[in-house]
């Protein structure tokens, strides 16, 4: 006898985009548009279309210096096209402002407190349109990191296959955002220190060792050694360590591979990176630096098991955008209001 009720059925809609989030980062400029699929299985949150991403390379990190700090201005031309383009999008889409949030990181507060710099960030909110742009504090930028976790995570779980906390790092082109995350997702000590790879290439003259051993005191300096057996790792770079350092179909080192793979990867031609292709070809000239740079973070926290995420501060502006707008206290995180507060249902 076949059972008369039936399964349940979600009625197909087009996907129009309802948010947007655009990182102005050190490296990359990107924008990620997402939608709120009613009567789907994703009603409840932001879904990204995939079709609508968009990434430009500029460079704004590179080449500031900490004495002297200023935007390159054939990379700050570059950054202006990229954010002029993307408003043309939002507005084609009929995207609200109130619902775009754009970031500005590392490069961006380094060169904020110069009148120069003021200018130049002028220009980045002009060529958007007069679109919400908030340029990150450190703690903001790492809150955001730790909820990305939270998205792409849902929960970790050490070797026992228990719930667990885990230490986080996100590496940029200007900065190294760090924090932990509690066993239930709450984000503790979220810092941000301004050693991305640019600046630590800068300053060790492209050295490894170096900037290893610069790395590592910059750590015992600005973060207590609080072990934590898992480090979850963000941001591009070592995204691209783990495609070239993790077995096919895996983003996870655990035990002594952490160690070796990552020296491994410190000493690798170019052209190993080059014939990999994908991310880890567009990264084979930062690589080895951000694999010595891993290594030294890992080895601070005490990690035995070190997982890569594809985890992105632009999914988690889309995901608390919409929980300032459904003022969903259980989602929304407290350190971000500056941000969203003026989302209201």
């Amino acid at each position: 006898m076949m059972n008369s009720k039936e399964p349940r059925r979600f009625k197909q809609r087009p996907r129009v985009p309802v948010y947007a989030a655009i990182d102005v980062g050190s490296h990359n400029v990107r924008m990620a548009l997402y939608a709120i699929e009613e009567g789907t299985a994703h009603a409840t949150h932001p879904h990204k279309i995939k079709a609508l991403n968009d990434t430009h390379e500029c460079n704004l990190g590179k080449g500031i210096k900490t004495d002297n700090p200023m935007l390159n201005r054939e990379y700050l031309a570059n950054a202006i096209d990229a954010v002029s383009s993307f408003r043309r999008v939002l507005e084609e889409h009929n995207i609200k402002p109130e619902n775009t949030c754009a970031v500005m990181t590392a490069a961006i507060r380094a060169v904020s407190g110069t009148e120069r710099g003021q200018e130049d960030i002028a220009q980045l909110a002009q060529a958007f349109g007069g679109r919400p742009m908030y340029i990150l504090t450190g703690e903001e930028e790492a809150i955001l990191d730790g909820e990305a976790i939270n998205i792409a995570a849902k929960s970790l779980r050490d070797f026992d296959g228990k719930r667990c906390s885990a230490a986080f790092a996100a590496i940029g082109g200007g900065s190294i955002q760090l924090g932990v995350l509690s066993s239930w997702g709450q984000i503790e000590n979220p810092v941000s220190l301004p050693y991305g790879v640019y600046p630590l290439m800068e300053e060790s003259g492209g050295d490894i060792e170096r900037a290893g051993k610069i790395l590592n005191g910059i750590l015992l300096d600005h973060y207590p050694i609080d072990r934590h057996k898992v480090l979850v790792a963000l941001g591009r770079n070592w995204r691209a360590v783990g495609d070239a350092a993790c077995d096919k179909g895996s983003q996870i080192l655990e035990g002594d591979d952490i160690r070796k793979k990552l020296i491994q990867m410190t000493h690798r031609e170019r052209d190993y990176f080059v014939a990999k292709g994908g991310r880890v070809e567009k990264c084979a000239d930062t690589l080895p630096l951000a694999a010595a740079m891993l290594r030294r973070v890992a080895k601070h926290f005490d990690s035995k098991k070190l997982l890569f995420l594809d985890a992105t501060i632009r999914d988690a502006i889309a995901h608390q955008m919409h929980a300032y707008r459904m003022d969903n206290a259980k989602k929304k995180s407290p350190g971000l209001g500056r941000l969203f507060s003026h989302l209201t249902p």
